[in-house]
């Protein structure tokens, strides 16, 4: 039963905390909620590479928590590697 209160206290505040970025935000109405377990890869860097058997197929994963922003980026960065005008990211990036 303890969990479940703390979880219900911890959605509570996440809800407050969205409410609070931006005015527009404080009367949205939030329908779904995950508290589901996330994966995280090794050294938390995504993962990017054709496919094994389709030169034509990209295969991107692995955002660790940066998932929308992210596989914005690398879409277009792969779109690129595709077409030949780039190549695919080594992991971690040069800093």
């Amino acid at each position: 039963m303890f969990r479940r209160a703390k979880l219900s206290a911890v959605l509570r505040w996440l809800e407050s905390r969205v409410r609070h970025l931006h005015p527009a935000l404080a009367s949205v109405r939030i329908t779904h909620r995950w508290g589901g377990p996330i994966l995280v890869t090794e050294k938390c860097a995504p993962s990017s590479a054709r496919h094994p058997r389709n030169k034509h197929v990209m295969v991107l994963a692995g955002y660790n928590g940066h998932g929308v922003a992210l596989s914005v980026y690398l879409g277009k960065w792969a779109a690129e590697a595709l077409l030949n005008r780039r190549p695919l990211p080594r992991w971690p990036l040069p800093g």
